[in-house]
């Protein structure tokens, strides 16, 4: 007799799991680090509904935290964090077997309702098949890139993803609706969100969106954008939003209030008080374990190395099709990449969107169950949210200044 997998959900994810993952960044852009997935598989959208506008409120922290909350979620409910995500500012799109979308949209729902109550804010959630994408004419593959051993990170290509966005937020055919209410419990244990915004140690942190406007020569294009970065950045240790004497433990209670409200459902009260002194005496003792560098391990987890965990996987750089980074820079620096990209928009190459900030903010999901742990890394005051708005506006003129040689030309 056939045994019964203990745990359904992990066995579904057999084909993300069994992806080979490539260890350098230069290698995103190789068609050969990618497989189309399965068409029953789901791909799953969230995102914070009119974002730009709460983050002109002033709720910029907000929104980058209910936005992530949800993963965590989804990968307590599947009991591993070795699943397709990626990190868009103000929502995460996720990729999911078909074995589990019921459960899935129990537990999104859920966390919409948590946060609208505890953050004032609307999550939008949408699922469309793999198959559809397809059909559709779109391409959609994946893949996995080594960014550390406690994190593999996923990885899109083509315009599938920006597709299923769109039908997403322009349609209310996808999406989740409130029905799927109860149907499972959403567990966030392992969300944290204990460090204070992190100031950029060259003068300002940087969110950048780059998306190619044409098929042909992706991969010669890419690796050219990525290559002039590189020069006018620098070595990705040089130009990471975190360092090690910029990351510091929280000291108010807006920015570890969020843990509270989410494990407590609750904005005020006595279990709410109780989670903030409980909160802040975690962070205390965290803080002497680093300082005095003490070996305490708790759920696979050593406490004296937070900062360095924090470092190396980090979720500072990624692809979806689109490019999106997020750097410390000078003035300079910045105005040279905002020239080197404005001329690229202007030949028709790409859109592209910037947001300059003079810090990072940074939130944390740790899977209790294993060593897998993700930081979720953002410029301050907007991030990827208002680099997106720059970057739709850009789509949306669709206009072409090319000229027919510049059309034929290189970079």
């Amino acid at each position: 007799m056939k045994k019964k997998p203990q745990n359904p959900a992990r066995e579904a994810m057999g084909f993300y799991k069994n992806l080979p993952a490539v260890n350098r960044f230069e290698e995103v852009f190789s068609s050969g680090a990618y497989r189309t997935p399965p068409e029953d598989w789901q791909v799953v959208v969230t995102d914070i509904v009119n974002s730009t506008a709460a983050i002109d409120a002033g709720k910029y922290k907000e929104v980058n935290i209910a936005g992530s909350i949800p993963g965590m979620a989804i990968a307590n409910l599947i009991k591993e964090m070795d699943f397709p995500f990626i990190f868009g500012g103000d929502g995460v799109t996720y990729l999911i077997p078909e074995e589990i979308k019921e459960d899935v949209a129990g537990v999104l729902a859920e966390s919409r309702r948590m946060i609208r109550e505890m953050f004032d804010l609307e999550l939008r959630i949408g699922m469309i098949s793999v198959g559809e994408i397809l059909a559709a004419g779109q391409r959609l593959k994946v893949g996995k890139l080594r960014v550390s051993d406690k994190y593999d990170q996923a990885l899109f290509d083509g315009n599938g993803i920006e597709y299923a966005e769109r039908l997403i937020k322009g349609s209310e055919r996808y999406h989740i609706d409130e029905e799927t209410l109860g149907r499972r419990k959403a567990d966030y244990s392992g969300f944290t969100c204990r460090w204070q915004d992190i100031p950029s140690h060259r003068g300002e942190t940087v969110s950048i969106l780059i998306r190619l406007r044409e098929e042909e020569s992706q991969e010669r294009t890419w690796r050219e954008i990525n290559t002039t970065i590189d020069r006018i950045f620098g070595e990705q240790q040089d130009r990471h939003p975190l360092q090690r004497e910029t990351m510091k433990m929280a000291d108010s209670n807006r920015t570890v209030s969020a843990e509270a409200r989410v494990f407590t459902r609750s904005k005020r009260g006595i279990l709410y008080a109780l989670a903030l002194l409980s909160i802040r005496v975690q962070i205390v003792f965290v803080k002497l374990f680093v300082r005095l560098n003490l070996p305490v391990r708790i759920m696979n987890k050593n406490l004296n190395k937070v900062v360095e965990d924090n470092l190396e996987s980090s979720d500072v750089r990624k692809f979806d099709g689109t490019l999106k980074m997020v750097l410390a820079g000078t003035k300079e620096q910045r105005r040279e990449l905002e020239i080197y990209l404005e001329t690229l928009y202007r030949r028709g190459l790409v859109f592209y969107g910037l947001h300059v900030s003079d810090r990072a903010l940074m939130t944390c999901l740790i899977h209790a169950g294993s060593t897998r742990e993700v930081h979720y890394v953002d410029a301050g005051d907007g991030g990827y949210a208002l680099a997106a708005r720059q970057m739709k506006a850009q789509s949306a003129e669709e206009l072409d200044f090319r000229s027919p040689a510049e059309k034929t030309g290189s970079l």
